[in-house]
This record gives structure tokens, C-alpha cells and sequence, in this order.
């Protein structure tokens, strides 16, 4: 269980509904491609849900530190330290997308959801919230 005193990107229930729901539209997927559909439905209502379905991948559970940022994707806890970052930013759906540039394409960006609690109310009492702020927003104003 977590402590209280840790910034939270979602929840286990939240990451759930997103595992769920890929699911499903991985099966609207199946059920398009092999329902004798046409070829124009098929790029309509395909092209959509796998696009989703790569989006949706990188959504993880993860938790701030003072060494990093703690994330688990399928089952298991990996620790991304400080220097293995490099700059995220808001996604066009609400979320903080961050990049790892050494890792396989596969698991180059993970998704975080809004932050338990906020980032602006607890930056200077909880470990590594104002190194997370300096990661998103870089002092040069350089964006990737």
C-alpha cells in the first residue's frame, strides 16, 4: 500500500478501467476486421482503435520519490531515475506523457494520469514534486 505522504499518478481502479477498455476495443477490432465488413469500414473504424489501442499502452500506475519516479505497467515496479528522463508535458487528453529516450520504442513514453494530490499545492513537502515540476517545465523553455 501506499503512504499518504507520496505523489500518486492514478489508481488501481482507474489503470483497470484502461486495461478494460483496451480490451474492448480490441475486440471491436477483431469483430470489424473479421465481420465481412468492407474495406472502407475497416480503415473507419481500425485505423481509430489501433491508434488507441498504441495511445492507451504506455498508461501506467507511478508514484514520485526523491530518485525518481517509480512506474508499474504489467505487474511489476521499475524505477526510472532523474537523469533517465527527458521533457514531458500535458497530452492532448489530460495526461502528462513523459519520454525516456534510452528505452525501446515499446516503452519510450509512459502516460501518467493527474497527480494524487495536486503538484502545485504539495511542490516544497513532498518528495521529488519540485523535481518533477523543473522535468515538465525546463528553465530554458525548450520543448521536444
Amino acid at each position: 500500500m501506499l503512504a499518504r505522504n507520496q505523489i500518486t499518478f492514478g489508481s488501481r481502479p482507474k489503470i483497470l478501467f484502461v486495461r478494460i477498455s483496451q480490451c474492448a476495443v480490441a475486440l471491436c477490432f477483431i469483430a470489424v476486421l473479421f465481420g465481412g465488413q468492407s474495406v472502407a469500414s475497416w480503415f473507419l473504424m481500425g485505423i481509430p482503435l489501433l491508434l488507441f489501442e498504441t495511445y492507451m499502452s504506455g498508461m501506467v500506475l507511478a508514484r514520485l520519490s526523491e530518485d525518481g519516479l517509480a512506474y508499474k505497467r504489467l505487474g511489476t515496479w521499475k524505477e526510472v531515475r532523474w537523469t533517465e528522463f527527458a521533457y514531458g508535458g500535458v497530452s492532448p487528453v489530460g495526461t502528462i506523457r513523459l519520454k525516456l529516450p534510452n528505452q525501446p520504442i515499446w516503452r519510450r513514453y509512459l502516460l501518467l494520469l493527474v497527480p494524487d494530490p495536486p503538484l502545485e499545492d504539495q511542490e516544497a513537502s513532498l518528495p521529488g514534486a519540485r523535481r518533477f515540476c523543473e522535468i515538465m517545465e525546463p528553465p530554458s523553455g525548450r520543448t521536444n
